[in-house]
């Protein structure tokens, strides 16, 4: 089904939608960098706005943070209808917040750093 959209889509608008997803496997086979956000090359073709989601090429990487965003809303989100508004939680009057706020940071780059570390150990 989606041969016949990317065709359709193709025939319709003018664009050369498989040569580009071509030239976007290319390049993030052939990426400088492990991460493909921080690979600035070839970026002149594309608007300054889009920038980002261009390095980001539709790989597994980009979609790895998409799933990692969207996770992380919901089971905010969740957290939050369960807490302060399902009990009635005052949020501000409990005496833990500041050093929890200070632990889950310290937690969060603690865990930052050690998957890069095993990122490029893998070579992944």
């Amino acid at each position: 089904m989606d041969v016949f959209l990317h065709n359709s889509n193709e025939w319709f608008n003018g664009w050369a939608l498989h040569d580009f997803l071509d030239f976007i496997n290319r390049k993030y086979k052939n990426r400088n960098h492990i991460w493909s956000g921080m690979d600035n090359e070839g970026e002149e073709i594309v608007d300054e706005k889009n920038r980002r989601l261009f390095r980001m090429c539709f790989s597994s990487q980009y979609y790895f943070i998409c799933t990692l965003m969207t996770s992380g809303i919901m089971i905010t989100m969740l957290g939050i209808e369960g807490i302060l508004v399902l009990k009635n939680y005052n949020l501000f009057d409990d005496k833990a917040l500041i050093p929890l706020v200070l632990f889950i940071i310290t937690l969060c780059i603690l865990i930052h750093l050690a998957t890069l570390y095993i990122g490029k150990l893998l070579k992944i």
